[in-house]
């Protein structure tokens, strides 16, 4: 069961995949044979249905890696982000004990505290 920060990667990502899907989903392979309209005078040639089936096929993988290395794109840099931000907190904490250590240290050899 992933924890809730799992939960929000995985909704980040299939956030991702929606625009890919619609552009799957409204994908014409030029294989295809054109909308005959209402009352064709004459029947459209029979479809070569494997060769639809690949170009759907590679359609359908080019949208989602797209998709995907965009949302991976992203996770990398806010995942940078926030560890840029962590050592930037910490090296300000690390500022501010020293800080305070000699502080103490003055108090101290003043009989201050």
């Amino acid at each position: 069961m992933p924890d809730s920060n799992g939960k929000l990667i995985e909704n980040d990502m299939l956030d991702a995949l929606k625009p890919a899907e619609l552009a799957i989903a409204n994908f014409e392979p030029p294989s295809a044979p054109p909308d005959p309209g209402p009352n064709p005078k004459t029947l459209p040639p029979e479809p070569n249905r494997e060769k639809i089936k690949e170009e759907v096929a590679q359609q359908a993988a080019e949208e989602r890696t797209k998709a995907l290395f965009g949302f991976l794109e992203k996770f990398i840099v806010q995942v940078a982000s926030d560890e840029i931000d962590r050592r930037s907190i910490q090296g300000s904490l690390d500022v501010l004990r020293s800080e305070i250590a000699d502080l103490r240290a003055i108090l101290s050899r003043n009989n201050l505290s």
